[in-house]
């Protein structure tokens, strides 16, 4: 059995670097780049996507938040569901 707490905190921890990573992107100017190399590497136009919005500390930190807490859940309930098909 795994811990649906523990997971719950991994999830949720890898949500909250990668927003963070994002946000520092957003913060640095470099977030179009980044979006566009990674659009192009699918072969995919970036022209369809627009304009990066301006950094904001308190948009940032929401947005850290409410992914953490969604992905928590989501790993708190994929735990529950392993440890119930794992019976």
């Amino acid at each position: 059995m795994v811990s649906r707490h523990k997971v719950g905190l991994v999830f949720g921890g890898v949500a909250a670097i990668g927003h963070i990573v994002w946000s520092a992107l957003v913060a640095l100017g470099w977030a179009e780049a980044v979006r566009d190399f990674a659009i192009n590497l699918h072969f995919m136009d970036a022209t369809y996507y627009g304009p990066i919005m301006p950094f904001s500390f308190w948009g940032a930190l929401e947005l850290v938040v409410i992914a953490s807490l969604f992905a928590y859940v989501l790993g708190f309930v994929f735990a529950a569901v392993w440890n119930r098909m794992m019976r």
